[in-house]
């Protein structure tokens, strides 16, 4: 028995062509939904400074809905 998908909450992420290395362009960018709701979303790729609970220099992502 397959399992069907469900999109109700959902997220899409692609590589965003305007990206430069060093510039402030979001490095992938795409579409979320939650709750039904549809929203663009935005995610960098940052570099840990060391003052928070990562070891300075771990890169992680983060992202903004809107």
């Amino acid at each position: 028995m397959s399992k069907q998908y469900d999109d109700s909450n959902s997220i899409a992420l692609y590589k965003n062509d305007k990206y430069e290395v060093g510039g402030n362009k979001p490095i992938y960018k795409g579409k979320a939904k939650f709750n039904g709701q549809e929203l663009n979303c935005s995610v960098w790729l940052r570099e840990a400074s060391g003052e928070g609970k990562m070891e300075k220099g771990t890169k992680f992502l983060s992202g903004t809905f809107d």
